[in-house]
């Protein structure tokens, strides 16, 4: 896998529900709602096509989307699980 997505959920959870809930005022909003980073590789290569958008999956046939389940793409990977479910 070339990124990862680490959540901050911790500053959040201190800022909403803080050390001592008693003593905060149950009105006031916290002021920093937690955050998504993505942290890829510099070394990593990027897909031209990372979500298999361009594949004409209408026109495929049974064998070609089969085929598609070892795609590196995780993306690919899981249309080709639904269209074979379908």
């Amino acid at each position: 896998m070339s990124s990862r997505m680490p959540t901050d959920h911790y500053s959040w959870l201190i800022q909403a529900v803080g050390t001592s809930s008693a003593a905060q005022d149950p009105n006031e909003k916290p002021t920093n709602l937690g955050a998504i980073y993505r942290i890829r590789r510099k070394d990593a290569v990027a897909l031209a096509d990372p979500r298999g958008l361009a594949i004409d999956w209408k026109g495929l046939v049974a064998s070609h989307v089969v085929a598609l389940l070892s795609d590196p793409r995780p993306a690919v990977v899981a249309r080709a699980v639904t269209e074979i479910a379908q």
